[in-house]
């Protein structure tokens, strides 16, 4: 007896290393040749976002991102919001038909739509610079320690990025 629950649990630790080793390798292999794709989009509020409807609708966000892998930014001025979504392409796909049918903005518009290597917002579940309520804008959705020196080095390393494709992209 003794004897088959030794040979049980080396069999199984035997697959369970094999699992992993594997597991590992294929994800090494896929990241290595993985693309993101990463979109910058504008809309329109359709109705008034005080603090409270910023708030939940961050909450919300930041939560199916974190789910879905998502990073990004989101930009709030004046009832018109600005976008940056980052993630894997079915998945962004799935998000953009979410949010064309979200009553709270309309008037979507795709200012950018890029296939990319690395992500701008790797560490990010959803960023916020609100420029209505600046102190919104301190709660960046990021998913590291915004104490850490190196993780706002990025964070204004990263926002000129986007600042550029804003400015090729927008047509007034």
């Amino acid at each position: 007896m003794a004897f088959l629950i030794l040979h049980f649990f080396s069999t199984l630790s035997f697959f369970l290393i094999n699992l992993v080793i594997t597991n590992a390798l294929n994800y090494l292999l896929n990241n290595q040749y993985m693309t993101y794709r990463r979109i910058i989009y504008s809309s329109q509020a359709t109705q008034h976002f005080n603090k409270r409807d910023l708030l939940d609708l961050l909450h919300d966000a930041r939560a199916f991102n974190t789910i879905d892998n998502i990073t990004g930014v989101l930009m709030h001025k004046d009832g018109l919001f600005v976008q940056v979504i980052e993630g894997d392409h079915n998945i962004i796909d799935d998000l953009l038909n979410r949010l064309r049918r979200d009553i709270r903005h309309s008037k979507i518009k795709i200012i950018d739509d890029q296939t990319v290597k690395t992500r701008l917002f790797g560490i990010w579940s959803m960023g916020c610079a609100d420029f209505d309520d600046p102190s919104l804008s301190l709660i960046p959705g990021i998913r590291t320690d915004l104490s850490d020196p190196k993780v706002v080095e990025d964070l204004i390393n990263r926002l000129p990025q986007v600042a550029d494709i804003l400015l090729e992209n927008i047509a007034m």
